[in-house]
């Protein structure tokens, strides 16, 4: 059966978990080659392999999409928060090539030429997004006096500052 003219693609490896799609969302099908059974869906089951990634697709996922959810039901001006946001994800790509500075200085497949460049390259970038977060956090500073916020909310700046 060819798959791409049929209603049905059965990619079968070695997992039971399977997925129903509407017909609608497919390219133009031929539906005469379907048989009772699975008309109108098509069935896709993925290995254990495959069901192990989506997982952890999803959770990274969910995980970025809450990771500011402190944030915004925190009483704050959207100023303050969208700040906020920003310098946690400046600290994230910092952790990054922090992580990525770790295995360029543990590498073993590169000449030491190649080694130290990419070190340096990366101890540079680090370096500009160190700049970057204390830029950020000053302008913040600025920011949170400018605003004349309360006790209250400078309290929750420096507890979200720190808990991001």
């Amino acid at each position: 059966m060819n798959p791409i003219s049929s209603t049905s693609i059965d990619t079968s490896f070695d997992s039971s978990i399977t997925a129903s799609l509407p017909v609608s969302a497919l390219p133009k099908l031929d539906q005469s080659t379907s048989t009772k059974a699975d008309k109108g869906s098509v069935r896709v089951s993925l290995s254990s392999m495959g069901l192990l990634m989506a997982s952890a697709d999803s959770k990274k996922a969910g995980a970025k999409k809450n990771a500011n959810e402190d944030v915004d039901k925190a009483d704050l001006p959207d100023s303050i928060k969208n700040s906020i946001k920003q310098i946690r994800q400046l600290k994230e790509q910092l952790k990054q090539l922090q992580e990525k500075l770790a295995a360029a200085e543990s590498a073993q497949n590169q000449t030491e030429e190649q080694k130290n460049a990419a070190v340096q390259a990366l101890r540079s970038q680090i370096q500009a997004m160190s700049g970057a977060i204390t830029t950020a956090t000053g302008s913040l500073g600025k920011l949170v006096k400018e605003l004349k916020l309360s006790a209250e909310q400078s309290s929750a700046v420096a507890s979200l500052l720190a808990g991001g």
